[in-house]
């Protein structure tokens, strides 16, 4: 049986069809393959961070009375957290009660 063919063949099997596809394509990588995504991942890092921790809160404070560092201060663990899980349903919760705080 093809790992395509695992990975379309039902909604149980299909977290185990993508996981083999992607263990698949990763085995098979030699070092210059591995030189591209290393690239790719620190240009996704930075950008992720810079939009976290600059923009969006730039953003924030353009259109709020809020200072910049104000938002920091009050979403950095949040953010931290946001980025390290990589969800931002763990971390909405959290946002919403930091939005909460800073406005009132």
């Amino acid at each position: 049986m093809k790992l395509s063919t695992i990975a379309i063949s039902g909604n149980n099997r299909l977290q185990h069809g993508v996981f083999a596809l992607i263990a698949g394509a990763a085995g098979t990588l030699d070092t210059t393959e591995l030189a591209h995504l290393q690239v790719y991942i620190v240009i996704y890092v930075t950008l992720a961070l810079i939009l976290s921790f600059w923009f969006l809160p730039a953003l924030v404070a353009m259109l709020t009375l809020l200072s910049h560092s104000e938002i920091i201060r009050a979403l950095r663990g949040t953010l931290i957290t946001a980025f390290a899980t990589g969800s931002l349903l763990v971390v909405l919760p959290l946002l919403a009660e930091a939005g909460k705080n800073l406005i009132g």
